[in-house]
């Protein structure tokens, strides 16, 4: 993200770090509960993937991502260490005086002289200070050089980060304010969009690059991951997957895509005929009985069992099909696009 642009809201900060001390200090999550303080380091790795409870958090948080940044969140106190140039984002939040539940948030700047030695050893006192249980993002691991020094310092001064609070940060962020449903609608339509130019070059057998820059030409608009077509009876229904070098095959072509517009993401995947098996369309025609039948019981309030048992109930005492049904990984828009777990779903559809 281009950092001339970047802009913290001190309004949406304060609300979302509201929410976030709320669901922290009344109990709401067993694991949270039970920690003194939060730790995240997010560092500049080239390799770091694009997607990790880090960035969702800053993103949730500040509405972008910034790396090289320790974030410590302690009952008393928030302080954020980055660089001078960084920190300038971070003024508008400053505050010696607590906003509700939010406490007093102080900005601190690296010092590259000394490598953040007395950075960390003031950080490590403020630990120390805050108790001996602390909550991290166990999966989130960064190797750059400011990483690598925080790590180290932990390390030497016997610290460990011991609960890991990334499930109750699925929880906590799962719940979507006005502001994200409505960010998450654009990303929506910005797939919808996107599948309307990729259809027209499928059909016209032109190669998915040509999808994967339409996605660019929009500079608030990225891919969620390089779209995946497949065709030929060889598919794998998983994001992780990818388009081969094969000419498409007639029969069915299976389209995944998905755009992310100011972080927050949408999926979409169609499938396509071409002379299909007459078996093909009636499976398809009850596919979409099916898919019918849950959309039409994804309602405000109720869980996702029962538009799973909606869907089920249309295709009973057909096991050709409800043994093939999926049983997890349900689509949903959010920060992440692959998530294990979420206690709360936002569908936006868009005809």
């Amino acid at each position: 993200m281009n950092e001339k642009r970047l802009s913290i809201r001190k309004e949406t900060f304060l609300k979302r770090a509201d929410a976030l001390y709320t669901f922290w200090h009344n109990g709401y999550d067993e694991a949270l509960a039970k920690v003194d303080a939060l730790v995240f380091m997010v560092g500049s790795d080239e390799d770091a993937p694009q997607y990790s409870k880090s960035n969702a958090l800053q993103t949730w948080l500040f509405g972008f991502e910034m790396s090289d940044l320790l974030s410590v969140f302690t009952r008393k106190r928030i302080y954020f260490l980055s660089s001078a140039r960084k920190v300038q984002f971070f003024e508008p939040i400053e505050s010696e005086e607590a906003s509700g539940v939010v406490p007093p948030i102080s900005l601190m700047t690296r010092d590259k002289v000394d490598k953040d030695k007395a950075n960390f050893t003031k950080f490590v006192g403020i630990l120390r200070e805050a108790g001996s249980t602390f909550g991290h993002f166990m999966k989130d691991s960064y190797n750059s050089e400011f990483a690598c020094a925080w790590r180290n310092a932990l390390q030497e001064n016997g610290i460990e980060l011991s609960v890991d609070v990334s499930s109750s940060f699925v929880h906590l962020l799962s719940a979507k304010d006005e502001i994200e449903v409505e960010l998450c609608k654009k990303a929506a339509q910005a797939t919808v969009n996107t599948w309307s130019h990729a259809r027209k070059k499928i059909v016209n057998i032109v190669d998915q690059s040509k999808v994967q820059q339409r996605l660019a030409d929009n500079h608030s608009v990225e891919a969620c991951y390089t779209p995946i077509i497949q065709s030929g009876g060889d598919y794998t229904l998983k994001l992780s997957a990818e388009s081969n070098d094969k000419l498409l095959h007639y029969g069915t072509i299976i389209c995944s895509l998905g755009a992310r517009y100011q972080g927050y993401c949408s999926n979409l995947s169609r499938t396509m005929f071409v002379d299909p098996p007459k078996q093909f369309e009636e499976i398809y025609e009850s596919m979409l009985v099916i898919e019918n039948a849950v959309i039409e019981s994804l309602k405000p309030g109720r869980k996702l069992c029962e538009a799973y048992a909606a869907g089920l109930e249309v295709v009973n005492g057909k096991p050709e099909l409800s043994d093939r049904l999926i049983k997890n990984n349900f689509g949903f828009l959010a920060i992440f696009i692959i998530s294990s777990r979420a206690a709360v779903i936002v569908v936006v559809c868009i005809y």
